[in-house]
């Protein structure tokens, strides 16, 4: 007998963040006897099809500007292949493509990527909460975003529903077999993985290892994420590690399609930064039982770490007391994560 398979398009952008590799995870933990799943790549393309599975058909929007047209190809993309849903994970993307699966009446199933009380555009504001209205379900990361989303669309926790971000164990499973990318020496190893944008606090790391360099200088950093001699911050922190003369033991080793083994060989994760959503690598390097130093940029953050036993927590631009956390984290060990993430199961139920 012939099961009819739920039909879900997930859109994302081309770009390689954290967004769109959910976006990808949550696609790849429905089961494929259930599901039918395709990817929708919209914009420019990066490395992002290397995180795609070759049994996933990708379908491609191209576009220089989202502001152009990207509604009417989205659309046409729906009404050709007819989904039962259809998902995206960025709050730019998520409001246009709620507005072309009600246009087309298909179901749409947003996650949201950011707290509202960053936004500044109260025009955009009044966008999200029209548009949430229609979706039949947003999902808010932690449970702060979620009241803060029912507050603003107006509706309650059954359409604005909390899921923490589900972990890709079989992948980083397997990924962290692959060989020790780190010189095989007795150094320290501090991690920190993410974009270079202002948010992410590199600077505030930067002024952190220099102390705890200071102390010891078997001490290194590496930090995880794309660089480009175009972007101002990257710029800003290479000058930084030049000035304060740590560029022997600050490395810049780019993006990474395997940043697990990264996490997996460190000595210790460290998350500096001013905003966050929910930090998909705060998680993946405690489910591998790396120790943690992080900064509490947000509510949620204070709940994921357990003082002392999987890491530690400061507060915000705070250097110093950066700094003394990371000496102290390395003497953690033998602990698991204790915080829970979204299952498989979660997102079937979500999809029917």
């Amino acid at each position: 007998m012939q099961i009819n398979k739920i039909k879900i398009l997930f859109f994302l952008f081309g770009g390689v963040g954290g967004a769109e590799r959910m976006t990808i995870n949550i696609g790849k933990m429905l089961p494929s006897e259930q599901f039918e799943v395709k990817f929708v790549v919209c914009g420019r393309m990066t490395q992002i099809l290397q995180f795609i599975p070759t049994n996933y058909e990708v379908i491609r929007i191209p576009w220089h500007n989202i502001h152009v047209f990207s509604r009417f190809r989205m659309s046409r993309v729906i009404l050709k292949e007819k989904p039962d849903f259809v998902f995206a994970s960025t709050m730019s993307l998520n409001v246009r493509l709620i507005q072309c699966a009600k246009w087309c009446g298909v179901k749409s199933i947003v996650r949201n990527d950011s707290m509202l009380r960053y936004i500044t555009s109260r025009k955009f504001l009044f966008q999200l909460s029209k548009r949430y209205q229609s979706a039949y379900h947003v999902i808010a990361q932690q449970e702060e975003m979620q009241q803060e989303l029912i507050k603003l669309v107006g509706t309650n926790d059954r359409h604005i529903v909390c899921l923490h971000n589900p972990i890709d164990i079989n992948t980083i499973n397997q990924k962290i077999k692959e060989e020790n990318p780190y010189p095989q020496d007795n150094s320290i190893k501090y991690l920190f993985v993410g974009n270079f944008t202002i948010h992410k606090a590199h600077d505030v790391l930067i002024e952190a290892f220099r102390i705890v360099h200071g102390h010891n200088l078997n001490a290194h950093l590496y930090l995880v994420g794309k660089t480009s001699s175009q972007h101002s911050n990257y710029q800003k922190i290479v000058k930084m590690v030049q000035r304060y003369g740590l560029q022997e033991y600050v490395h810049f080793v780019g993006e990474q399609i395997n940043p697990y083994k990264w996490m997996f060989h460190s000595d210790c994760f460290v998350l500096p930064s001013r905003l966050e959503g929910l930090p998909n690598v705060l998680l993946e390097a405690m489910y591998l039982k790396r120790p943690v130093v992080a900064s509490v940029c947000i509510p949620v953050i204070d709940r994921m770490v357990e003082e002392g036993y999987n890491g530690y927590k400061v507060k915000p631009e705070q250097p110093v007391a950066m700094a003394e956390a990371m000496e102290k984290a390395l003497s953690l060990k033998d602990f698991e994560l204790t915080f829970r993430t979204a299952e498989k199961e979660d997102f079937i139920n979500l999809f029917k």
